[in-house]
């Protein structure tokens, strides 16, 4: 009796996402958008500002596909920062295809890791875009040390390894923005803004936002944003941190940071952003 409750149980979720995968296949004609932005670099607060339109499918929790429980062996080991891993994009597709909703023409999909393997995305999923972002290098940095993020040589994992030093978070952010340069240069259908921009230029840029995807129709940027950020507490509009952040380095930290930017000083450029003296 006890194994036929469960069966009961769990037998509804299981035809529901039955349903939706085989309803989410024959909408041939829905947009996949994908959000490319590195960790710690504001796409918690872009995807509820996202969901702020009717169109749009957004996975449970914070949005992002590896964090299905299906999918988590798949997308969320170790090596998810590493390019050349192998996956299963087929099974992949299935499973987010459990998850958005059929009657929404957009499907959204935010997982950071998504930025090293864009290209695949494109190829897998019909009728891509790509939101391409990213944040000042210091204040994203800040936020690593603050957060005290394990890393492997591909970038943040879960099991500890070693602990982010200034070198380390400041080495991940050039590979992010290589990254981000080379999608900008490969990919079909890329929008691309910075998170000062949709903080400090918030109208113009939504309005690139919707040009870019019309079906989205009106974004609210007064709504409360709930992401986590260094003030603790939800903010009401998108605001810029970064000050707050980056006045949170040490000069040494700086100096550690500028020894690795320091390198990389014409990729900054191109992305408007330059080095701190300190």
């Amino acid at each position: 009796m006890k194994r036929l409750n469960k069966v009961t149980r769990t037998g509804p979720a299981a035809i529901k996402k039955t349903g939706r995968t085989i309803a989410n296949q024959l909408r041939t004609g829905a947009r996949h958008l994908f959000l490319l932005s590195p960790p710690l670099s504001g796409s918690t607060a872009i995807t509820q500002l996202i969901e702020t339109s009717p169109n749009v499918s957004v996975f449970p929790g914070k949005g992002e596909g590896q964090h299905l429980r299906e999918a988590r062996n798949i997308l969320f080991g170790d090596e998810r920062w590493n390019p050349d891993l192998p996956i299963d994009w087929v099974k992949v597709r299935n499973i987010f295809f459990q998850y958005w909703s059929p009657f929404k023409s957009i499907r959204f999909e935010k997982s950071p890791p998504n930025i090293v393997r864009a290209i695949e995305l494109e190829r897998v999923f019909r009728n891509s875009l790509f939101l391409v972002t990213l944040r000042n290098p210091y204040a994203q940095i800040e936020g690593l040390l603050r957060r005290q993020w394990q890393f492997n040589k591909y970038g943040p994992q879960s099991s500890p390894l070693f602990p982010v030093t200034p070198k380390v978070a400041a080495e991940f952010w050039i590979k992010t923005a290589k990254f981000q340069m080379y999608n900008l240069e490969h990919l079909g259908n890329t929008c691309f803004f910075s998170y000062e921009e949709l903080a400090e230029k918030s109208d113009d840029t939504i309005r690139r936002i919707t040009n870019f995807l019309p079906e989205l129709g009106e974004l609210n940027i007064e709504s409360e944003f709930t992401a986590h950020n260094i003030t603790g507490k939800p903010i009401s509009g998108f605001k810029n941190l970064n000050q707050q952040k980056i006045q949170n380095l040490t000069e040494q930290q700086l100096e550690e940071i500028n020894l690795v930017l320091g390198r990389h000083e014409d990729l900054l450029a191109n992305f408007h952003y330059q080095l701190i003296e300190y």
